[in-house]
């Protein structure tokens, strides 16, 4: 399955951005302007078990996307994976190592496209690149 990650170091502590990470209307602050977030529902803040869905558009196509956290530890760890989506499957892992003032923050994503055998060749054409412009824009 092919695999993404990206980490940066933050001016904060863990605990100001595990809780801004858990406030789903904070995706609409993190995303770049390619990636149109048009609604989001979900409890805010998100706990473990939290069910959420996405709709967006980025370019012409539009995004539909549902998932849930399956863990939540405060303030270093939370995953979320979908369970309906663009994706056969998609696993993102937000990882919070505090650092004094500072906060490394760690988003590791795990997926798998659709359409095997030819969801490889989206991957490298498409995938890898998106998931690459958009978290380094969030970081």
């Amino acid at each position: 399955m092919p695999r993404f990650e990206k980490s940066s170091v933050i001016k904060a502590r863990a605990e100001q951005l595990f809780d801004f990470f858990v406030d789903p209307n904070n995706l609409k602050k993190i995303s770049p302007a390619s990636l149109e977030i048009i609604e989001i529902l979900a409890t805010t803040p998100l706990t473990a078990g939290s069910r959420f869905s996405m709709k967006a558009r980025n370019g012409k196509m539009k995004i539909e996307w549902e998932g849930h956290v399956t863990q939540l530890e405060r303030p270093s760890l939370m995953v979320d994976e979908q369970t309906r989506g663009p994706f056969r499957r998609f696993v993102h892992t937000h990882r919070f190592r505090g650092i004094g003032d500072h906060t490394m923050v760690i988003d590791e994503v795990e997926y798998q496209p659709r359409f095997v055998p030819l969801g490889w060749l989206a991957d490298v054409l498409v995938i890898r690149r998106q998931l690459r412009q958009m978290f380094e824009y969030r970081h």
